[in-house]
């Protein structure tokens, strides 16, 4: 199959499945949603159970996430870059199909940059390192978030017992 003619998935790269991107697309939709939701909870009248119920939401969401972030996680390099052994493999291959090509040595280290082997798999890998970057990004936010989730229930809960004594 010529370069011209390959259809290049994220699976032929590296391995990480469609059904792992599109449930972390879904669950951080769903996270954001319950961001926004806590958001207008902690403007008006906080009540713990209303609170506790979205925490739950939350957990069940950051949980399905935190499966696909420790996935994501296991892309990142030890420079804290993603992907960038994959970034490797696929120059290495260049360079030998340039040299399967009677391509010299020296010449195909200068020019794999320009084979469209290697610029098709990078642009593949650069959408989907984004993608990593934004799932890494937004699981530290949707985590704090939960921690504040937690603070704010455990406040809110104590002026609620306040003022139920209060009261009689």
């Amino acid at each position: 199959m010529s370069d011209k003619e390959e259809n290049l998935k994220v699976s032929d790269l590296v391995d990480f499945r469609e059904q792992d991107y599109n449930l972390a697309l879904a669950e951080m939709k769903s996270l954001d949603e319950l961001c926004a939701e806590y958001s207008t909870l902690t403007k008006g009248q906080k009540i713990p159970d209303e609170l506790e119920a979205l925490k739950g939401k939350f957990v069940s969401h950051m949980s399905t996430l935190t499966d696909i972030y420790s996935k994501v996680k296991a892309f990142k390099g030890s420079n804290h870059t993603f992907l960038e052994d994959a970034r490797k493999q696929f120059k290495a291959e260049a360079i030998i199909r340039l040299r399967d090509e009677g391509v010299r040595a020296t010449e195909a280290n200068n020019i794999v940059y320009a084979s469209e082997y290697y610029k098709k798999r990078v642009r593949l890998m650069e959408k989907l390192k984004n993608f990593f970057i934004n799932v890494d990004e937004k699981h530290d936010f949707y985590t704090n978030v939960l921690s504040y989730l937690s603070q704010t229930i455990s406040i809110v809960s104590k002026d609620y017992e306040f003022n139920r004594y209060s009261k009689s």
